[in-house]
């Protein structure tokens, strides 16, 4: 009977372990997909002198040159849990500033880094919660 309650205790102890460390890993995949996504931004505006009004890697969204975000990223990082995506909202006529956004699953030291909201953004609270933005430099 002592065996099998310290088996119990050990295997529950592991599986909450395993838990951690997937909502770590789904937290890290997102930080690293906006960091790719903000990357690709910033070529795209370099070479179009504005900001896509839409994250598609397809579509020119009025860039002059006829380059897409495609050009610059073969496909478009999705959210690692089924059901969510990452949020983008550009703003302007050509977009010259947008938000890209997520939530996390734990407070981690992005968090703390979220770009505050601007005043034309109001999807979600940028530094609230588990919240984080990226804006442009």
């Amino acid at each position: 009977m002592v065996v099998v309650a310290v088996i119990a205790i050990v295997t529950g102890i592991i599986i909450s372990g395993v838990i951690g460390s997937k909502t770590k890993s789904r937290d890290a995949k997102r930080s690293s997909d906006l960091s790719q996504i903000v990357y690709a931004l910033g070529q795209y505006f370099d070479k179009c002198n504005q900001y896509p009004s839409a994250i598609s890697t397809t579509t020119a969204n009025g860039c002059p040159s006829g380059v897409t975000l495609g050009s610059f990223m073969s496909t478009i990082p999705s959210d690692p849990t089924p059901g969510h995506s990452y949020g983008y909202s550009a703003t302007g006529t050509p977009p010259g500033d947008y938000v890209l956004y997520t939530t996390f699953e734990t407070t981690n030291s992005a968090v703390s880094q979220s770009a505050p909201n601007p005043g034309w953004f109001s999807v979600i609270a940028c530094t609230t919660g588990l919240n984080f933005c990226v804006r442009p430099d």
